[in-house]
């Protein structure tokens, strides 16, 4: 019984963090105005410097660095986006703060290029309706 509650308490953690790195992020400035979108299993994010149309992903990596929250996304090959791989990071000293960083592919990610698109994003609450 104890490691059936273990189990379910492990689960809704997992999906409790699932749920804090999906949704709308919202850039602003001259080249990180725009939306990531992350969803169960899409992303897309547009700016004014490079456009990723929504594509399928996989999760590539999950770390939890220094109470961090970050999820590494790579992206469907032969999409339409200009990144392969975007990470997504909450700022662990502003956790209002998420950052985003686009590689324009999987060795640039593995060799932490600096040809990269960094944004510093906010969390867009979306409100959802109430029962009357």
């Amino acid at each position: 019984m104890a490691v059936l509650a273990g189990l379910i308490l492990l689960v809704g953690c997992a999906n409790a963090g699932d749920a804090m790195l999906t949704g709308q992020f919202e850039g602003s400035g001259r080249q990180c105005r725009g939306v990531l979108l992350v969803q169960a299993r899409i992303i897309a994010w547009h700016t004014p410097f490079a456009s990723c149309a929504r594509t399928a992903y996989e999760v590539l990596d999950q770390p939890a660095v220094g109470g961090a929250t970050r999820r590494v996304f790579l992206l469907k090959p032969g999409s339409a986006c200009a990144f392969a791989v975007i990470s997504l990071e909450r700022d662990a000293e502003h956790p209002e703060y998420w950052n985003a960083t686009g590689y324009r592919s999987r060795q640039d990610y593995d060799d932490g290029s600096d040809d990269t698109l960094r944004c510093n994003l906010t969390r867009k609450e979306i409100a959802s309706a109430s029962p009357r």
